[in-house]
């Protein structure tokens, strides 16, 4: 029989991590029978996983953006590559400034923490670190992800991304130890069990494998990608009308429906407002900042809301470029089974945002995204003296 081996799974050798100091406050060593205890304030916890889920969320560890350096520098890599490392070292720069994280999908707050025996706190912990991931995501603007669910089909927002995942492990010594993790998924995560038997454990069926099943997976875009298909997607069309067609010159799209015409419309929809281009750019603005308001301060969360907002950003995006670049906007879609203005599709996104707004506010906002009153506990109290 084989001897007993104790083997602690995935041992760290050796930490290079360069770590901060926040603060030397709620920590102390106390002696008890013959033991020295590290006495640790829950205080100090909540303010550890508030700076931790912060410091994860706006920043990059320095070797991590050295690793992005070096790519810069390699003789071998392509093009592609060091695109993609000047971009996330461009976008690390913004997020630096502390208002816009690393990534818009915050993700799920997970800690793993492991508690010496002579480690004592005398609070529930887990606790103290999910106060301080709310405290993190409330703060600094954080997107909310975290779902509850209230049936086997009904679903929603909790509005705090609580709960996050806490695991607590015990360990030996008087030292406290923490894995900071925010876990992004995208628009929705993706998880998939497969069984099979060990006829896969070789490089080439398992290399298979993994080629076909990821195809499973697709892709699911966020709201900045519904942003960026809206107005990208305009502003091709529109650079594809000016360099093949003059004002006012036609071309088939679909015959007996629809065609494009070229042509530079001055004011707002169906010509209104003509020349006032200052003011409707003006007017475009505010209502863009109204948007982004709703989005940014969380007013609106329902995924069918957060599309409604795309949209309409993106077409309004797309048409307020025209008007401060060009001085007028291109329209191009001409309907030729009626009599209709001629408009282009920033318009459509913006009808179509505007419809699903309609449709999310009578039908999704007081369901999902609207907040709950705080009971009255004064209600029914005997006010005699």
């Amino acid at each position: 029989m084989s001897e007993f081996i104790y083997q602690e799974p995935f041992p760290i050798e050796c930490d290079k991590t360069q770590y901060r100091l926040l603060t030397k406050e709620y920590v102390k060593i106390v002696e008890c029978d013959g033991r020295r205890i590290l006495k640790v304030d829950p205080k100090g916890i909540e303010l550890l996983a508030r700076e931790a889920y912060t410091d994860v969320s706006f920043y990059l560890r320095p070797a991590h953006l050295e690793q992005l350096r070096h790519i810069l520098e390699d003789p071998e890599a392509s093009d592609n590559d060091k695109f993609v490392a000047y971009t996330m070292l461009l976008n690390q720069t913004v997020a630096a400034e502390g208002e816009l994280p690393t990534c818009q999908d915050t993700g799920t707050a997970i800690c793993i923490g492991k508690k010496g025996e002579n480690v004592f706190t005398g609070a529930d912990d887990a606790e103290c670190i999910a106060r301080g991931a709310y405290e993190a995501y409330k703060e600094r603007n954080l997107r909310y992800s975290q779902v509850v669910p209230f049936t086997m089909t009904e679903e929603k927002n909790s509005g705090t991304n609580l709960p996050a995942q806490i695991d607590l492990y015990a360990d030996k010594g008087n030292e406290y130890k923490f894995l900071f993790i925010t876990k992004g998924g995208g628009s929705a995560n993706k998880t998939f069990l497969y069984q099979q038997t060990k006829a896969l454990l070789n490089e080439k069926s398992l290399l298979e494998f993994f080629r076909s099943k990821l195809m499973d997976l697709g892709t699911s875009a966020c709201p900045p990608y519904h942003l960026a298909v809206c107005i990208g997607g305009d502003q091709l069309l529109k650079w594809w009308v000016t360099s093949h067609l003059d004002v006012g010159q036609s071309a088939p799209l679909l015959p007996g429906i629809v065609r494009l015409t070229r042509l530079h419309n001055t004011g707002a929809a169906w010509s209104s407002f003509s020349g006032k281009t200052g003011l409707l750019a003006a007017v475009t603005i505010v209502l863009m900042a109204a948007v982004v308001y709703l989005v940014v301060k969380k007013i609106v969360r329902h995924p069918l809301g957060l599309t409604s907002a795309m949209l309409v950003l993106g077409g309004g995006a797309g048409n307020m470029i025209d008007r401060l670049c060009r001085g007028y906007v291109v329209d191009m879609f001409d309907l030729e089974f009626m009599s209709y203005p001629i408009f282009n599709l920033a318009d459509i996104f913006v009808v179509i945002g505007v419809l699903l707004g309609a449709v999310y506010y009578l039908w999704f906002y007081d369901k999902y995204d609207k907040p709950k009153k705080e009971p009255d506990h004064d209600a029914g109290a005997d006010s005699r003296n």
